[in-house]
């Protein structure tokens, strides 16, 4: 008989959420009730066992009010008959919670790297699944233990539970770094995994959910957990199930001079954000505008703070959205191409910006002009000074785009 397990993930309790102190709390709100339902889901579905793969909280441990929350949704998982199986990971490394902590027994937490052992087993209590575990002590943890793994039992599903980083997806050190192939060898059916809060897949076996519900505009579209069905030698079936209220979207709209008014703005955006909706969800978007746009006036004028509250509200209003900002960094739409070949010095700064994107000695004559200017590049860049000189001409480059526009519109605007 096949075995059914429900993943999910670094669920981060007590987490930061971006927005309004009114959004902070409808989104903690939400992410309370995401917790509940992927309880309701376990016992919806009968599933074997429910796995959290670490960060369960948000710091070392639960706040009092997230820890009697948690164990609330989770008891009735337990009273169903559905063993849970969770991990400490880098954010929780120290958390406290524990079977004693639960009315009904059947709650296991790894929270060392010493690999334990526990089982999944059918009704007459014969094992159909061994749940091998490891979690965080500590808040960083420079590699991941393979040498540890034990070998794969022969006859039932083998389910390596673990937070960690699978360098294939995010190379680097600190959070239990392990390779594919590494974890591969070991020959278990399924690693539930955690730490990566979007949604992978690796070779088949090795899989993160993804966290259960995105806190910021970085953690982008449908979140929730997955449902697994695992028979022995098998590739897993993977099933994706969202459970979050709330979908996060980031986007940039660049250089749109036929977008004169904002109306027109509103029905570009409305068409980015419309496909990363995720039906019976409430959408929260960051917006930024850059580059060359016709409303760019409506923006940047006195009134454009105000301009843009406005529009930002609106798409709120018809994307029935729970939050959208919209920024703007934008330059008006100014046809630079006619000044240039002129005998002014507008003309002679166009050919300086041109020069500037190729021309290392120029960027570094504009440098040391700054220098004596006492405008300390190494702190606008964040670069120490001994990286100053070429971080100083990327710096300047990252200006260029749109300087153009902006030049051209303050040197030949009339004065008011």
């Amino acid at each position: 008989m096949p075995v059914r397990v429900l993943h999910a993930a670094d669920i981060h309790l007590d987490c930061a959420y971006s927005g309004s102190e009114r959004i902070a709390a409808q989104l903690k709100s939400m992410h309370l009730d995401a917790l509940r339902a992927l309880a309701d889901l376990a016992i919806r579905e009968s599933v074997d066992a429910l796995l959290i793969a670490g960060d369960s909280a948000q710091r070392d441990d639960f706040s009092y009010a997230s820890r009697l929350a948690f164990i609330e949704a989770m008891e009735p998982v337990l009273k169903a008959g559905i063993p849970i199986f969770a991990c400490r990971g880098n954010h929780d490394s120290s958390l406290s919670i524990g079977p004693d902590d639960f009315s009904t027994p059947g709650f296991t937490i790894y929270t060392d790297w010493r690999p334990r052992s526990g089982y999944i087993r059918d009704k007459a209590g014969t094992p159909v699944a061994r749940i091998v575990g490891w979690g965080f002590d500590r808040p960083h943890e420079e590699r991941f233990p393979t040498d540890s793994i034990p070998p794969a039992e022969s006859g039932i599903v083998n389910i390596a539970l673990a937070h960690l980083q699978v360098t294939d997806l995010a190379p680097g050190p600190g959070y239990a770094p392990a390779s594919a192939a590494e974890l591969l060898s070991s020959g278990y059916d399924y690693w539930a995994l955690g730490h990566v809060h979007q949604r992978a897949t690796v070779d088949g076996r090795l899989h993160y959910p993804g966290n259960l519900m995105g806190c910021n505009p970085g953690e982008t579209g449908a979140k929730g957990a997955s449902l697994v069905t695992l028979t022995p030698g098998s590739i897993p079936k993977i099933e994706f199930i969202p459970l979050a209220g709330a979908v996060w979207a980031d986007a940039e709209l660049s250089d749109h001079p036929e977008a004169e008014t904002l109306s027109d703005a509103e029905d570009l955006i409305q068409e980015i954000l419309e496909p990363q909706s995720v039906a019976g969800t409430r959408l929260c978007a960051r917006v930024r505008l850059t580059g060359v746009w016709g409303c760019a006036e409506e923006c940047l004028g006195p009134q454009g703070h105000e301009n843009l509250q406005a529009l930002s509200k609106s798409l709120e209003r018809t994307l029935h959205a729970l939050s959208i900002e919209v920024t703007a960094e934008v330059s008006p739409y100014v046809p630079v191409e006619s000044f240039r070949n002129q005998p002014h010095i507008l003309s002679q700064m166009l050919d300086m910006v041109d020069q500037l994107e190729t021309d290392d000695e120029l960027a570094d004559r504009i440098y040391e002009l700054l220098k004596k200017e006492k405008i300390d590049i190494a702190a606008l860049t964040g670069y120490s000074k001994t990286a100053q000189a070429g971080k100083a001409r990327e710096y300047l480059r990252s200006l260029i785009p749109g300087l153009r526009e902006k030049m051209v519109h303050d040197m030949t605007k009339e004065d008011p």
